[in-house]
């Protein structure tokens, strides 16, 4: 008796492993196979034989201490994209903590340079537009490999495009607010 229940159960297991293996290989459906496995491929060798070779040499360049001030200063400029986020997904709290991320790094971090933010509380919560139509209901769609960018959705991919916009206008509004001198201003942007 003991092995005849012994028995069922396992098989019960098999074809509870068996179903879920059916419904992840048909959420898995990939329409544009071709299209994926040529930009993965093309992703992998400009991985490989630019993107690596480039990250290598900044990291042996530049110490630690510059690289995370220039990514802490990137971070500051992209924070507008978490407000903006925040803002259309209704989320009052992380709208008023990205805010505040920004006045901080920008005033007290010396242009976001540094992040006094986080020890004071104010957490890096990334929202992207993706993520604002996934609130609103919009399903991820197929999977979608971006050029350069690597694995996505058909949402997230859209997305990415909505925050590059909102980042390139925003960035476009601080550097015209602080440099007067058309020049000055041309060496930012190809900057």
């Amino acid at each position: 008796m003991k092995r005849l229940i012994l028995t069922t159960l396992g098989l019960l297991s098999f074809s509870a492993s068996m179903l879920h293996a059916a419904a992840t290989t048909i959420d898995n459906y990939d329409p544009w196979e071709g299209f994926n496995r040529a930009m993965y491929k093309f992703n992998y060798g400009f991985d490989k034989y630019f993107f690596v070779p480039v990250a290598d040499t900044y990291r042996f360049i530049l110490p630690q201490v510059v690289r995370t001030g220039i990514a802490n200063f990137f971070d500051n400029l992209y924070e507008i994209g978490n407000v903006f986020n925040n803002l259309l997904q209704g989320n009052a709290e992380g709208t008023v903590n990205s805010t505040a991320r920004i006045v901080f790094n920008t005033t007290i971090g010396l242009a976001g340079i540094l992040d006094p933010a986080t020890p004071m509380g104010f957490t890096k919560m990334e929202e992207d537009f993706g993520q604002t139509l996934g609130v609103w209901g919009v399903g991820p769609g197929p999977y979608l490999v971006l050029p350069v960018l690597g694995p996505s959705s058909v949402r997230d991919g859209i997305g990415t495009a909505v925050d590059a916009t909102v980042e390139t206008v925003w960035a476009t509004f601080v550097v015209d607010e602080i440099y007067s001198s058309a020049s000055d201003r041309d060496k930012l942007y190809w900057g």
